[in-house]
């Protein structure tokens, strides 16, 4: 071996060696034994951020990797780490709305539950979803405290609240969403999905009558090509899918 070829390879065990290190250091200081460990998430989970961008900008296919529940760096950001690593990793390019397999949680979810303000502006302001429902059809809205969903709902427009209350199922709120602006009620999200399509495939005979009497076009398709008839179908809202069906042979 030549002194620089020596030289390299001590830089290389070296540097497997301090993340080897630093890992088992963040480990103890968890108690974590006997889980899986993702040191990405890891770090992200208790705000080391400095290993954080090292593991990132080493490998930035990290940013948006999955542990054994599908949540990401950011899931765990959201949760316990502050707005400067969750503006990281979203420069980095992660998926403000990816959903983890255990609570159907997105990151906004985990941002709201602990109630920090700044870091659901930041992912909302970078395209969080706010009517994403996990298990339930619990939107972020529903999993904060007061502050932080008033806080929550400043942030979006009427029509993006009439969709997230009409899957949640809050008939109160839908009607005085379309009380203060029934311009809305056909308005649709980036998937061309309606207050109707939402209400309909969750179940909500209330919210959908209330729609339908405001003027609610049961014919509008999604993206997909979807009306909330076949929304209510995919979903065996088979009560749903007669009344608008019914509605359409008038």
């Amino acid at each position: 071996m030549t002194p620089s070829t020596v030289k390299t390879a001590h830089k290389i065990r070296w540097g497997k060696l301090k993340t080897a290190v630093l890992v088992l250091f963040l480990l103890g200081s968890i108690g974590a034994a006997s889980w899986i460990v993702y040191p990405t998430h890891l770090a992200a989970r208790i705000g080391h951020f400095g290993l954080l961008k090292w593991l990132i900008e080493n490998d930035p296919e990290r940013v948006n990797a999955e542990d054994y529940d599908y949540a990401t760096p950011l899931h765990m950001a959201a949760l316990h780490g502050g707005p400067e690593i969750v503006a990281f990793l979203i420069e980095k390019g992660a998926d403000v709305n990816a959903v983890e397999a255990d609570t159907l949680c997105t990151p906004l979810h985990f941002a709201s539950k602990s109630g920090n303000e700044e870091v659901v502006r930041l992912l909302i302001s970078n395209g969080a979803r706010t009517n994403i429902g996990r298990g339930g059809g619990w939107t972020p809205v529903h999993d904060t405290k007061t502050p932080v969903r008033e806080f929550i709902e400043t942030l979006c427009t009427n029509d993006q609240q009439l969709r997230e209350a009409a899957q949640s199922g809050e008939a109160d709120r839908v009607k005085d969403l379309l009380k203060t602006d029934p311009g809305i009620i056909n308005a649709s999200d980036e998937s061309g999905s309606t207050a109707l399509h939402y209400a309909s495939e969750h179940g909500h005979l209330d919210v959908v009558e209330i729609l339908l009497e405001h003027g609610a076009d049961p014919a509008l398709a999604d993206i997909r090509s979807r009306t909330p008839t076949e929304r209510a179908s995919i979903r065996h809202k088979w009560q749903i899918r007669k009344m608008l069906r019914d509605l359409g042979k008038q």
